[in-house]
């Protein structure tokens, strides 16, 4: 009996030790539908596509839907990019965060690493257009 209780601790404490975890790039989820606009058809064709497109441009897409008065969707975007570090080849990466704001019906998209480059103001109005 003893051997039986300590094979379950050790085998407990076993389970419990970390384990190299590759680090996932790009992202595993693109889609933040926050406002409850997406059907849960539309978020995994939106996930799909993220994917693909990041895949063959090496860029990490993000989406957001925000319904909230207390944080503009673009600071919203900000932090969410300093916390959580997304970026297709090293965190704070090579990423795009696109992100709709339903209270001030605005199209927010902003850029990072050398993709700024390829985003200037008129491409941006062109796209949200």
């Amino acid at each position: 009996m003893k051997k039986l209780v300590w094979s379950l601790i050790i085998l407990f404490l076993v389970a419990l030790l970390p384990l190299p975890v590759a680090a996932e790039n790009p992202a595993t989820t693109h889609v933040y539908d926050e406002a409850n606009l997406l059907s849960d058809l539309h978020i995994e064709e939106l996930e799909t596509i993220a994917a693909e497109y990041g895949e063959k441009l090496h860029i990490d897409f993000i989406f957001f839907t925000r319904e909230d008065e207390s944080t503009f969707i673009g600071n919203y975007m900000d932090d969410f990019y300093d916390e959580k570090a997304p970026g297709y080849d090293k965190a704070h990466g090579r990423a795009v965060l696109v992100g709709v704001d339903m209270i001030g019906r605005r199209v927010v998209i902003d850029a990072h690493s050398d993709v700024k480059e390829h985003l200037d103001p008129d491409r941006l109005t062109m796209i949200r257009d």
